[in-house]
């Protein structure tokens, strides 16, 4: 692993977006920071909210001291939403394959509004993180959709009385967002099975298509039956993938050493 410069961290990273109960030191530590949920997949309405997420190195004394840092979420109901994850938890999720993690891999280079050179080589490195675990953390998280949509349950911290996600249900028969999700996830774990990479930013894809999705544009056993297809595929693309079956966990392991020493010096 190539040795990198030590980083020099500023206070230019505000972004003017923050809602006030962050660390103190966080904004000033972030490695990578990324527009995220419908804004950076090209699904999003007028009114969406907007989603950001990172990865930020702790000081010193996190690492040699009392203290820990885990992650970073703003509070429920704000926008934008911020979740920023301490460098070593993202690791550690990222080599589960976690959809939600391993997409700040990946996604539109005009998306990440930090992104600096520890990050670079992070992003270089993304490959190091897929293998064969896509599939089970892919289908696994588009399976929590299906089984939402059949069974018309919230997301465990929204409940069951988000006004927008009702009107969904009244209008459609099923709640459309978690079926926009389910065949994103789907055709996104697809892609990564078969071709060994992931684009996060749908447009001119299939964005189209699953914004048409969340205006019903399948009903609820046409939508089963597509999702059942994309589940066959995907069950197909496992057998064929040239993906390792378990990431490269040495060599992600030096790569996390060299940015961290980088980070710390």
């Amino acid at each position: 692993m190539k040795n990198l410069t030590p980083v020099i961290f500023s206070m230019d990273k505000n972004l003017n977006i923050w809602h006030g109960d962050e660390p103190s030191w966080l904004k000033e530590r972030l490695l990578l920071f990324s527009l995220t949920g419908s804004r950076a997949y090209g699904t999003n309405r007028p009114d969406s909210d907007y989603d950001y997420k990172g990865i930020a190195i702790s000081p010193k004394e996190y690492y040699f001291g009392l203290k820990s840092f885990d992650s970073y979420h703003s509070s429920e109901g704000t926008d934008p939403n911020i979740t920023i994850y301490d460098l070593k938890k993202f690791f550690n999720l990222a080599l589960s394959a976690n959809p939600s993690i391993i997409e700040l891999l990946y996604m539109n280079p005009f998306h990440y509004a930090v992104l600096e050179p520890p990050a670079k080589l992070l992003v270089e490195n993304r490959k190091l993180f897929l293998s064969k675990k896509c599939y089970k953390s892919f289908v696994g998280y588009a399976n929590s959709q299906l089984h939402r949509i059949k069974t018309r349950e919230g997301k465990p911290n929204h409940g069951k009385g988000d006004t927008k996600r009702l009107e969904r249900i009244k209008r459609y028969g099923y709640e459309t967002k978690n079926a926009l999700h389910l065949v994103r996830i789907l055709k996104m774990g697809i892609e990564a099975l078969e071709t060994g990479s992931i684009t996060v930013d749908r447009t001119g894809i299939d964005a189209k298509e699953l914004v048409e999705i969340l205006y019903g544009k399948y009903k609820i056993d046409e939508l089963i039956e597509y999702s059942e297809d994309l589940f066959e595929r995907a069950e197909k693309a496992l057998l064929k993938t040239s993906l390792p079956d378990s990431p490269d966990f040495k060599a992600v392991d030096l790569l996390l050493q060299a940015i961290t020493k980088a980070c710390l010096e």
